[in-house]
């Protein structure tokens, strides 16, 4: 097991049976760790992780997803749901590369969740390099699957009610820092909070 310092983001989170998930992480699952900001160490995930860190529509169940978010807001009544993206993402490259999945048709099936994400997303023209079109694609992709969550019934009632809040992170597998989504600026910034809880089970 590879063990990260305390202040990083890269942590991998022990049990605690002694309290409940305070919130919904739905990561890729080809991240090398559960990223926790050292803002929020004492919050505990329940976590989901799949290959693009994506939330099939409601309409178009897949995988698992839709159950755990029922799950986590139903049953674990969590206050943050968390779509949480990653600089080196197979899954996003693969949007760029036609080959890449090619004659596997579960996996291309698959990206459909990604592209519908994706669809009508308006990118950077100054953005050019390879580099900095993955970088672009991988913030969409968190956008967009968060668009997908709006799409789920409990999600929809939940935020009516103001009980759950939703956050997109994007993690840089390089530095280990979390920038997160802020729709009131439209751009992704630095830093992560989500909340720890405050009463055990």
């Amino acid at each position: 097991m590879t063990v990260f310092p305390a202040e990083s983001a890269r942590t991998v989170l022990s049990p605690n049976r002694r309290s409940r998930p305070t919130f919904l992480l739905i990561g890729c699952a080809e991240m090398e760790a559960i990223p926790l900001p050292p803002e929020s160490r004492f919050a505990r995930p329940i976590v989901c992780r799949n290959l693009g860190n994506v939330v099939p529509p409601c309409a178009d169940p897949d995988g698992g997803v839709a159950a755990l978010v029922d799950y986590a807001i139903r049953v674990l009544e969590v206050r943050d749901l968390v779509v949480c993206g990653h600089t080196s993402c197979s899954a996003i490259h693969a949007l760029s590369n036609a080959q890449a999945f090619q004659g596997i048709p579960t996996l291309s099936s698959w990206l459909r969740h990604l592209r519908s994400a994706l669809n009508g997303f308006d990118f950077d023209p100054g953005r050019t390099s390879q580099a900095e079109i993955g970088l672009q694609l991988a913030e969409a992709n968190v956008i967009g699957q968060l668009h997908h969550l709006h799409s789920h019934p409990a999600v929809l009632a939940c935020l009516a009610e103001d009980k759950i809040r939703l956050h997109g992170w994007l993690y840089d597998d390089a530095t280990g820092a979390i920038r997160t989504y802020s729709p009131e600026h439209c751009c992704f910034t630095e830093g992560a909070v989500v909340h720890a809880a405050t009463t055990a089970s």
